[in-house]
């Protein structure tokens, strides 16, 4: 995702230079440069949107917890299962 980013900024610089440089000589190059930083544009969004996590509920995630020690207390899981689940939901 990094390396997105950074190419991501280098692209859209090149884009923004060729845009202003062929914008007096050549309106339709300057056009197609714009064209092709908004279409990388548009790739990386939905890319980016399409990464990341859905927020989860802290009330959810708190009954959660709350079931997970009392199946532990009640002998009904072991310590260790207890320990694993509690890291997958603090993830």
């Amino acid at each position: 995702m990094k390396g997105l980013s950074i190419f991501g900024v280098v692209w859209h610089s090149l884009s923004l230079v060729c845009v202003i440089g062929f914008s007096d000589t050549d309106p339709l190059a300057a056009i197609g440069w714009g064209m092709f930083s908004a279409l990388f544009g548009i790739g990386a969004s939905v890319y980016y949107i399409s990464q990341s996590k859905p927020k989860t509920d802290p009330i959810a995630e708190m009954v959660k917890l709350n079931k997970l020690k009392q199946a532990l207390d009640s002998g009904a899981i072991s310590q260790d299962v207890y320990n694993l689940k509690k890291m997958e939901l603090s993830k």
